[in-house]
């Protein structure tokens, strides 16, 4: 009795615990079948290297759109010198189309929110090396090289500059489910020796992610419990 009891407390325990772990994995991960699709960017001017990534996550088909701006250019230029691109702007198209936005922000990596100096436009690329013309969605930021995005190099005397990462969270209409990003820009400035270049880099690669781990994990943690509640039938 003491040993069918202390087995059974054990997976007891073990199905409680798989439990919370499926619990927490959902909070975590999100809604199955969400799809974040990432951009590359990279190119060089006046000696230095501009690069980033995009991420775009649709949250499993709701209301939401966030996209995560990451500024990852060296902070040194080919001959040693400081590399401070900053992110100016970017445009993206998307499919299907986007429904109406209700609302959207820029917050920075270190929480402050940005969204007063950025402007958002729908269907008007950069224009020029980069630019398109089907472009549904464009932010850029309202004062130029007056603001932005920097990477890991101390940005030097440019006003209104944030580091590294920021998060964009744009509400729609009504809910959608992304299924890809045909066209994607990064427009930086202050790019290479001393500060002179400037880009607007067409994403060279992408990636695309499906929010699906927590099904699995559900499977798994299932599957014990199933043999807990067995063992414990056939115990009675």
């Amino acid at each position: 009795m003491r040993t069918g009891t202390g087995v059974m407390g054990i997976f007891r325990r073990i199905a409680g615990g798989l439990v919370g772990l499926i619990l927490a994995a959902f909070a975590v991960a999100g809604p199955a079948g969400a799809v974040v699709i990432t951009k590359s960017f990279s190119a060089t001017s006046n000696g230095g290297i501009g690069s980033g990534t995009i991420a775009f996550d649709d949250h499993g088909g709701g209301n939401t759109l966030t996209l995560t701006i990451n500024n990852t250019s060296p902070n040194q230029t080919s001959s040693g010198g400081q590399n401070s691109s900053i992110v100016t702007g970017w445009e993206f198209d998307a499919a299907p189309d986007l429904p109406a936005i209700v609302s959207w922000s820029i917050v920075s990596g270190t929480g402050v929110n940005l969204s007063s100096k950025y402007n958002l436009s729908f269907n008007a690329g950069f224009g020029g090396a980069g630019g398109g013309v089907a472009v549904e969605t464009l932010f850029k930021t309202k004062n130029g090289i007056h603001g932005g995005i920097y990477n890991a190099a101390a940005p030097g005397n440019i006003a209104d500059v944030f580091p590294d990462i920021a998060v964009v969270t744009i509400q729609f209409c009504t809910p959608f489910t992304l299924t890809q990003i045909p066209t994607a820009t990064l427009r930086m400035q202050r790019v290479g020796i001393n500060g002179a270049g400037s880009l607007k880099i067409l994403a060279t690669a992408e990636q695309i992610a499906s929010a699906d781990e927590p099904g699995a994990i559900a499977l798994f943690g299932f599957g014990i419990a199933g043999l807990y509640l067995r063992r414990r039938k056939r115990a009675a």
